[in-house]
């Protein structure tokens, strides 16, 4: 027999106001990434509809509904958003808007949400429609509230088709309990005014925080119809996915058809910082063949029904039997904002303290918590000034105490305490002082001071930039050089960077030095630093090895490292890139892992400059990368050249050029030297435009011996011999 439902009057009860923020991540573009990535950040109550080529996606906003569209589901929160309702300043429907739903049905496109007037018990199920053939369109009109729902609280509606006939599945609540509701439909705004319950929470699992059974999704497959729903309190890190099986032959509208499964069959995975999987719908991989779950979740177990809980994807794997297989929640990557610019607490040397992960009201996601012993601090290592002088630093922290503060010390100097006003806790704001800072890279410790604070990032910024060349870059990069260790490296090659050493430094004195020299002088330190050898090879069996590093071609805000092997890291921090318009920070949080694991792609805060030239440098005792089968981890290196795509070419022309400069900026000492070499060089070009390899090569082994000579009798500098002897073997290279 039926249970019929009768309106009458409930309660306001435990369920929890969703505030969401829509956050577009790095982008994101294949298909492949739709399981790696959180596809949306703070959107709670996802629903996914492919149709036509592209993906459409709704979530809970609150005070609005946005449409998302994509022919990626990886990449929709990169894609087209349109506004598709805007809610009226007060009265029914105005608040507190849930769950949308978007449905194509017989050749138009209908959104199902949730609203209320400010008062809990008062939310209804409401339907816009579109008759447009696109639901991005300006064509939304509000057919207000289902027609004939029973005048009780209501939320999560969803309506599927079966056998010709449609229905509307919600959850609403009687007596404190939350139970899924269904009624037929007449058209796609009316039911027909008797619906039967088909679920109620009866087993402990749906009960841990709040009897609830809520967000229903139907999933149609091999004769049967599968709905899912969500089981307790959002508040829960318990919240999980059940599911409710019913033959699509039978009498849906009898309870008895639908068969409960004991248990849920999709729950927190703390191993992969999964907590609170919920309130999910269904869509198919483009081609069809996939059938995908989108769901919500969160990254820790205390998160709860906030903003944090985001969008991701999973792929349903089929049993024998015909029933659908969740799996577990699998771990994601996830995107997060990142202000360029600011040196991140969770990527400094952090000690006795611990990052905390997927923080609200932070930057990139993290900060750093538990300063609370008299040896925890944070300490910045690299925190890079143009020039020498007074800069503004500004700290971000947060606190709850009545007093709190950080002792702060710069480049190992005399420390000082900065006192924070009560903030709250996790309510982050930022605190200026003023710090006399050296030309190049500095070290920043902040330590524990008075009581207890968090820190999340610190800021330099210029006060009066004096005016003429950028010398900065410079100095950072001789001050890396000079904390090399000597003992680790052949004499001979250790010999040739001090000689280059000593040239820059000479350069970097001269007030009269141009731009054009200074870069020339990073360039040719870049390039000592490569040929430096190690006096033993390290022991590092089973260690990943970086094969290459370069800019990517079509996006300069990215920097891809291919490796020997496959590779795994908690996040991507413990790198340095330094070019010679100064360090590009890394957004350690923000990287894609491809190629079965085996290119790391890096995004960068600002995009490489065109002929800028770049090093990368890498602090095992910071990172985390390491092999994925071995986990031996990367070994540190320091200073490697980076391949730059918009890097003229090297050719006889080039390096004639080249000479040319060299000359002219006065590292090659001798008139008749620049010549030779030009003339030389001349000689290079003519033969390799007569494609005659033998005597290209012939006369280029013959321009690097004439440059180590000229070198050995003091007419050239080293800085212009390295660099000369660098084009010329890659010119060769590509002869030979």
């Amino acid at each position: 027999m039926k249970r019929s439902v009768e309106p009458h009057k409930v309660l306001r009860g435990w369920l929890c106001v969703t505030f969401v923020f829509a956050f577009t991540p790095a982008h994101v573009t294949a298909n492949e990434d739709v399981f790696q990535y959180q596809i949306m950040n703070g959107a709670a109550d996802p629903f996914v509809t492919y149709h036509d080529g592209y993906y459409y996606m709704t979530f809970t906003q609150v005070d609005r509904i946005d449409i998302y569209k994509s022919a990626s589901l990886a990449d929709i929160a990169n894609g087209e958003v349109t506004r598709a309702f805007t809610p009226p300043a007060d009265g029914w429907g105005s608040q507190n808007i849930w769950a949308p739903k978007l449905h194509h049905i017989d050749g138009k496109w209908y959104l199902y949400y949730t609203a209320d007037d400010g008062v809990d018990a008062n939310h209804h199920m409401y339907v816009l429609e579109n008759t447009s053939s696109d639901p991005m369109s300006d064509s939304w009109v509000n057919k207000g509230q289902i027609e004939n729902m029973p005048d009780i609280f209501a939320i999560d509606g969803n309506t599927f088709e079966n056998d010709g006939t449609r229905y509307f599945v919600w959850s609403t609540r009687t007596d404190g309990i939350m139970e899924l509701w269904m009624d037929e439909m007449i058209n796609p705004w009316t039911v027909r005014g008797d619906p039967v319950i088909i679920s109620s929470p009866t087993y402990d699992w749906e009960k841990v925080d709040g009897a609830v059974n809520e967000g229903p999704a139907i999933l149609k497959r091999n004769g049967r119809i599968f709905m899912t729903y969500s089981a307790t309190g959002c508040q829960s890190e318990d919240y999980a996915i059940g599911l409710l099986t019913a033959w699509d032959t039978s009498d849906l509208m009898d309870p008895a058809s639908w068969e409960k499964s004991p248990e849920p069959v999709f729950s927190k995975n703390p191993e992969n910082d999964v907590y609170g999987p919920g309130h999910n719908s269904f869509t198919t991989s483009p081609d069809g063949k996939e059938d995908w779950m989108v769901y919500h979740a969160n990254s820790r177990p205390d998160a709860g029904c906030s903003g944090e809980r985001g969008a991701r994807v999973q792929k349903i794997e089929w049993n024998e039997d015909g029933t659908p297989d969740f799996g577990t929640p699998a771990k994601v990557q996830i995107l997060v904002d990142c202000i360029p610019g600011r040196y991140e607490a969770q990527d400094a040397i952090v000690h006795n303290a611990k990052v905390i992960s997927y923080s609200r009201n932070v930057s990139c996601g993290k900060h750093v918590g538990y300063i609370d012993f008299e040896d925890s601090y944070v300490e910045f290592p690299y925190v890079y000034a143009p020039y020498s002088g007074v800069y503004k630093m500004t700290i971000n922290y947060a606190h709850g105490m009545p007093h709190a503060s950080h002792q702060v010390t710069v480049n190992q100097g005399e420390t000082f305490e900065v006192q924070y006003p009560q903030t709250g806790w996790g309510n982050f704001t930022d605190m200026d002082i003023d710090v006399q800072l050296r030309r190049g890279l500095n070290t920043i410790r902040i330590a524990k001071g008075e009581n207890f604070s968090e820190l999340n990032y610190i800021a330099i910024q210029e006060k009066l930039p004096p005016e003429g060349p950028l010398k900065g870059p410079l100095q950072a990069k001789i001050d890396r050089v000079e904390s090399l260790p000597e003992e680790a490296y052949t004499a001979e090659s250790w010999a040739t960077l001090q000689r280059v050493l000593e040239e820059t430094e000479v350069m970097l004195a001269d007030p009269d030095a141009s731009q054009q020299q200074l870069d020339t002088a990073f360039g040719a330190l870049t390039l000592a630093v490569d040929q430096l050898q190690f006096d033993r090879e390290p022991s590092e069996d089973g260690a990943p090895k970086v094969a290459s590093m370069e800019i990517a071609e079509d996006a300069p805000d990215r920097l891809t490292l291919t490796f020997d092997q496959a590779i795994d890291l908690d996040y991507a921090n413990g790198f340095f890139l330094l070019g010679t318009e100064g360090p590009i920070m890394i957004t350690s949080v923000n990287y894609k892992l491809s190629s079965e694991n085996h290119r790391l792609t890096l995004n960068l805060a600002r995009e490489a400059r065109a002929n800028e030239r770049l090093s990368l440098s890498y602090d095992d005792t910071v990172g985390s990368v390491k092999a994925e089968d071995s986990e031996q981890p990367l070994p540190g290196f320091f200073g490697k050249k980076v391949h730059h795509p918009f890097a003229p070419k090297v050719s006889p022309e080039s390096i004639r050029k080249g000479v040319h400069l060299l000359g002219k900026e006065g590292l090659i000492y001798d008139r008749n030297a620049t010549h030779s070499l030009k003339r030389h060089m001349t000689a290079v070009d003519h033969f390799a435009q007569q494609k005659e390899s033998e005597k290209v090569i012939k006369h280029l082994k013959g321009f690097l011996s004439l440059i180590h000579h000229q070198k050995d009798n003091g007419l050239i500098s080293n800085v212009a011999y390295i660099v000369l002897k660098s084009d010329a073997e890659t010119l060769l290279a590509e002869w030979e």
